[in-house]
Formats: structure tokens, sequence, C-alpha cells
């Protein structure tokens, strides 16, 4: 009776193990294949006019994908309440936060209110500057705000050249 009771106990165990140890291992698969799938959707539709078709998360995502293949370490991080932070990067020990926007005309509040997001990191030194990425155009305002501050903008044109120079990598 101890015998089986030992022999229960150690299945019971081995169950405990591999249970996180699979769906651990599953999701890191489904995050590798939800990569290559817009990876290849990127690939499908490489362009400017494609990007602003889709939703803000897929751009997102767009964006992240481009980062990648710039040679950083890109996750989307943004959803609701994100306090203006879409995608967590590091490149070369260094951390970055970038900011995604589907509109024509970026509004001067928006890049302020980037700014406003990650100032506190940049003083204490948790991040190197941020990017505000978007599909459409800056205008003087934003281009004359962000002089003085670890803010890069990347309007659409720039992203799709970004995306070409990567694009065999991709």
């Amino acid at each position: 009776m101890t015998r089986d009771l030992l022999y229960i106990l150690a299945i019971i165990v081995a169950v405990a193990l591999i249970g996180p140890a699979l769906n651990f291992l599953l999701n890191r698969l489904r995050k590798q294949v939800e990569k290559r799938r817009e990876e290849k959707w990127i690939k499908e539709h490489g362009n400017l006019i494609e990007w602003k078709k889709v939703s803000g998360r897929k751009f997102e995502k767009i964006a992240a994908a481009i980062f990648r293949k710039s040679g950083y370490k890109a996750e989307v991080v943004g959803k609701s309440g994100d306090e203006g932070i879409d995608i967590e990067l590091k490149k070369d020990g260094e951390r970055y936060f970038a900011q995604c926007k589907r509109m024509e005309k970026v509004e001067p509040d928006k890049v302020r209110s980037f700014w406003g997001a990650i100032e506190s990191y940049v003083r204490k030194g948790k991040i190197k500057k941020g990017f505000f990425v978007t599909t459409g155009e800056f205008s003087k305002s934003e281009e004359e705000f962000v002089k003085d501050k670890p803010i890069e903008l990347i309007n659409g044109l720039e992203l799709e050249k970004m995306y070409k120079s990567v694009k065999g990598d991709l």
C-alpha cells in the first residue's frame, strides 16, 4: 500500500511540474508563431498605404517588427492605460520606449503627453530615449518641442524607409 501511495504521489508531483513547463513552452511557441505571422503580413503589405488601414494595435506590431529587424529587442506592451508606452525596446544594453499613432497629422499634445510619460524614466537613467512613431506627419511645433529632448520623431515615410532598409531581413 505504501508503495502504491508513493507511486501516486510521484505521478501527482510529475504532473504538477510538467503542467507549468508545458504551458511555458506552448506560450513561447505561440509568441514565435505570432511574430512570424506578423512578419509575413508585413512582407505582403509592406507599405505605408497598407499600414494606414490597420488597427492601432496592428500598427504597434508592425513598428515593433521593423524595430526588431533594425537590431532592437522589441515587445509590444501598449494597452488601455499604458501611459503612452506602446513598445519597450532594448539594444546594446540600452532601453527605449516607443509610442505609436495612426494619424495623418500628429497633434502637439500627443507628443507632449508622451514626453510626460517618459520624462522621469529618462531623468532616472532608466531609458535612453523615446521614439514617437506615426503613419502621418509631424508639424514644426512637435519638431521644435523635441529639439532639446531625447525623443526621436519617426513619420510614416521614415518608417517605410526603415522597413525598406531591413526588408530583406524580414
